[in-house]
Protein backbone atom coordinates (compact mmCIF):
# COMPACT_ATOMS: atom_id res chain seq x y z
CA UNK A 1 0.00 0.00 0.00
CA UNK A 2 2.68 2.66 0.73
CA UNK A 3 4.67 1.22 -2.24
CA UNK A 4 1.39 2.08 -3.99
CA UNK A 5 0.97 5.87 -2.63
CA UNK A 6 4.53 6.54 -3.00
CA UNK A 7 4.71 5.84 -6.56
CA UNK A 8 1.80 7.91 -7.27
CA UNK A 9 3.29 10.52 -5.70
CA UNK A 10 6.58 9.86 -7.61
CA UNK A 11 4.35 10.06 -11.02
CA UNK A 12 2.16 13.22 -9.59
CA UNK A 13 5.26 14.82 -9.09
CA UNK A 14 7.27 13.99 -12.39
CA UNK A 15 4.02 14.99 -14.36
CA UNK A 16 3.30 18.44 -12.44
CA UNK A 17 6.66 19.36 -14.16
CA UNK A 18 5.64 18.34 -18.36
CA UNK A 19 4.05 21.28 -19.71
CA UNK A 20 2.33 21.00 -22.88
CA UNK A 21 3.25 23.60 -25.43
CA UNK A 22 0.26 25.44 -26.82
CA UNK A 23 0.32 27.84 -30.15
CA UNK A 24 -0.83 31.10 -29.45
CA UNK A 25 -1.62 33.08 -32.88
CA UNK A 26 0.20 36.50 -32.84
CA UNK A 27 -0.42 38.62 -35.41
CA UNK A 28 1.07 38.92 -38.52
CA UNK A 29 2.18 40.53 -41.91
CA UNK A 30 2.71 39.03 -45.13
CA UNK A 31 6.24 38.18 -45.56
CA UNK A 32 6.36 37.95 -49.20
CA UNK A 33 4.30 40.33 -50.59
CA UNK A 34 3.48 39.00 -54.17
CA UNK A 35 0.74 38.23 -56.55
CA UNK A 36 0.30 34.30 -55.52
CA UNK A 37 0.35 35.70 -51.88
CA UNK A 38 -2.69 37.89 -52.51
CA UNK A 39 -4.43 35.71 -54.87
CA UNK A 40 -4.13 32.71 -51.83
CA UNK A 41 -5.49 35.08 -48.98
CA UNK A 42 -8.16 36.67 -51.16
CA UNK A 43 -9.66 33.51 -51.95
CA UNK A 44 -9.63 32.01 -48.50
CA UNK A 45 -11.59 35.76 -47.88
CA UNK A 46 -14.25 34.74 -50.69
CA UNK A 47 -14.68 31.24 -49.04
CA UNK A 48 -15.21 32.23 -45.64
CA UNK A 49 -17.74 34.54 -46.97
CA UNK A 50 -19.18 32.60 -49.54
CA UNK A 51 -18.61 35.23 -51.98
CA UNK A 52 -17.66 35.08 -55.81
CA UNK A 53 -15.24 38.03 -55.72
CA UNK A 54 -13.99 40.67 -53.55
CA UNK A 55 -11.21 43.10 -54.05
CA UNK A 56 -7.91 44.02 -52.01
CA UNK A 57 -5.76 46.53 -51.46
CA UNK A 58 -2.33 45.95 -53.21
CA UNK A 59 -1.05 46.53 -49.81
CA UNK A 60 -3.24 44.70 -47.77
CA UNK A 61 -1.78 42.64 -44.80
CA UNK A 62 1.56 43.94 -46.24
CA UNK A 63 0.96 47.07 -43.57
CA UNK A 64 -1.64 46.33 -40.88
CA UNK A 65 -2.50 42.44 -39.62
CA UNK A 66 -6.31 43.88 -39.53
CA UNK A 67 -8.46 44.19 -42.56
CA UNK A 68 -11.64 45.50 -42.46
CA UNK A 69 -14.03 44.67 -45.69
CA UNK A 70 -17.14 47.21 -45.96
CA UNK A 71 -20.19 46.05 -47.50
CA UNK A 72 -21.59 46.58 -50.82
CA UNK A 73 -23.50 49.79 -51.44
CA UNK A 74 -26.88 48.91 -53.25
CA UNK A 75 -27.68 51.32 -55.49
CA UNK A 76 -31.61 51.94 -56.45
CA UNK A 77 -33.34 52.25 -59.35
CA UNK A 78 -33.86 55.53 -60.54
CA UNK A 79 -32.31 57.67 -58.19
CA UNK A 80 -28.47 55.85 -56.61
CA UNK A 81 -27.87 58.62 -54.48
CA UNK A 82 -31.30 58.85 -52.49
CA UNK A 83 -31.66 54.95 -52.27
CA UNK A 84 -28.10 53.37 -51.55
CA UNK A 85 -28.48 51.23 -48.94
CA UNK A 86 -25.77 49.20 -47.32
CA UNK A 87 -25.44 45.33 -47.64
CA UNK A 88 -24.45 43.25 -44.52
CA UNK A 89 -22.15 44.29 -42.21
CA UNK A 90 -18.29 45.00 -42.21
CA UNK A 91 -16.18 42.18 -41.88
CA UNK A 92 -12.74 41.89 -40.49
CA UNK A 93 -9.72 39.47 -40.80
CA UNK A 94 -6.75 39.52 -38.77
CA UNK A 95 -3.48 37.93 -40.64
CA UNK A 96 -1.77 35.80 -37.77
CA UNK A 97 1.67 33.15 -37.30
CA UNK A 98 0.82 30.18 -35.24
CA UNK A 99 3.52 27.92 -34.35
CA UNK A 100 5.56 29.14 -37.46
CA UNK A 101 2.61 29.07 -39.77
CA UNK A 102 0.23 31.32 -41.51
CA UNK A 103 -3.76 32.01 -41.12
CA UNK A 104 -6.18 34.01 -41.69
CA UNK A 105 -9.11 34.75 -38.58
CA UNK A 106 -12.63 35.95 -39.46
CA UNK A 107 -12.86 38.13 -36.34
CA UNK A 108 -16.06 37.96 -36.35
CA UNK A 109 -16.78 34.22 -36.10
CA UNK A 110 -13.32 32.96 -34.68
CA UNK A 111 -13.01 30.81 -37.37
CA UNK A 112 -9.11 30.49 -38.38
CA UNK A 113 -8.24 29.07 -41.77
CA UNK A 114 -4.60 27.88 -42.55
CA UNK A 115 -3.08 29.63 -45.28
CA UNK A 116 -0.73 26.84 -46.98
CA UNK A 117 0.99 28.55 -49.71
CA UNK A 118 1.40 31.90 -47.65
CA UNK A 119 4.60 33.24 -45.45
CA UNK A 120 3.87 35.96 -42.94
CA UNK A 121 5.98 36.98 -40.44
CA UNK A 122 5.04 38.60 -36.38
CA UNK A 123 4.55 41.92 -36.54
CA UNK A 124 7.23 43.84 -35.36
CA UNK A 125 9.92 41.37 -36.20
CA UNK A 126 11.83 42.64 -39.77
CA UNK A 127 12.42 39.60 -42.63
CA UNK A 128 15.71 38.67 -41.87
CA UNK A 129 15.35 38.79 -38.06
Amino acid sequence: MIRASLATTLVLTLLGGCRLAVAVPVDALLAVDDVQSRASVQMAMQEALGIRSITLARDAFSKNSLLTLEPQVSQGIGRPDADARMQGRPEQFRLQSVAGHCALLRVHTGVSIPLVDVMCQPVGIEAGD
